[in-house]
């Protein structure tokens, strides 16, 4: 069931109760521009269309799901990390605007929201809306734009050393499988070709390793490549 973000009164801010030294602190950060400029223009009448206008439990505040979407994106989280930020720091729920409220959401609300906005327009709408206005508040100029402060960086995935040779090798195994009835394939050690790819030749977990386990790993990925070489 749709419903609307309650709209905290200015006399019930959270700010409010804070004391002169964190007030002193929240003034020139991201927080209060965020919650004043940037939440506002959060359209969550949009969104109606995806509940029912009576049945069933209400919905978590579209505002706030977007609001730590983007959030996410600008400190770079992931959605734990995200959730933990939300959960406990003070000033994701002064930028939220959620006063004297038991905040609560889950990870797989952030999925299923995420979701929807790939399957529909609206998502590519509320971005649009969102820049647009955010440009009109700057009061910017996207006419002109310096061309000795453009930087084209590749999009590709950076990969350390053990995730460039556990590709490689996955790469060329699943060719190598393709290549004569993949009789050649069938000739390597099965405990090798495991280590790289899967029957469907998918990539295994053995490249997705943590530091400790990587360093240990990198030694036996050389020495499989030597082999094959």
């Amino acid at each position: 069931m749709f419903r609307p973000r309650a709209v905290v009164p200015p006399e019930q801010r959270s700010e409010l109760t804070l004391s002169p030294f964190q007030r002193r602190r929240l003034d020139g950060s991201w927080v209060l521009p965020f919650r004043d400029s940037i939440l506002p223009l959060i359209d969550e009448h949009a969104f109606a269309q995806f509940f029912h206008a009576s049945f069933g439990a209400p919905n978590r505040s579209i505002a706030t799901v977007v609001g730590i979407l983007l959030l996410k994106e600008f400190f770079d989280l992931t959605d734990e990390e995200a959730l933990e930020c939300f959960a406990f720091d003070l000033r994701w729920h002064i930028a939220l605007d959620l006063v004297d409220q038991k905040v609560s959401c889950c990870q797989k609300t952030l999925h299923n929201f995420r979701a929807l906005l790939r399957q529909h327009d609206k998502a590519r709408q509320l971005f649009e809306q969102l820049t647009d206005r955010l440009i009109s508040l700057l009061d910017l100029d996207t006419t002109h734009q310096r061309l000795d402060s453009t930087h084209c960086k590749s999009n590709f995935a950076p990969l350390k050393r053990l995730g460039i040779f556990c590709e490689t090798i996955r790469l060329f195994l699943r060719r190598l499988q393709r290549h004569e009835q993949g009789t050649a394939y069938a000739s390597l050690p099965e405990q090798l070709r495991l280590r790289y790819h899967s029957g469907r030749g998918n990539k295994s977990r053995y490249h997705g390793a943590a530091s400790e386990v990587g360093r240990r790993r990198l030694a036996v990925v050389a020495r499989d490549l030597f082999r094959l070489v």
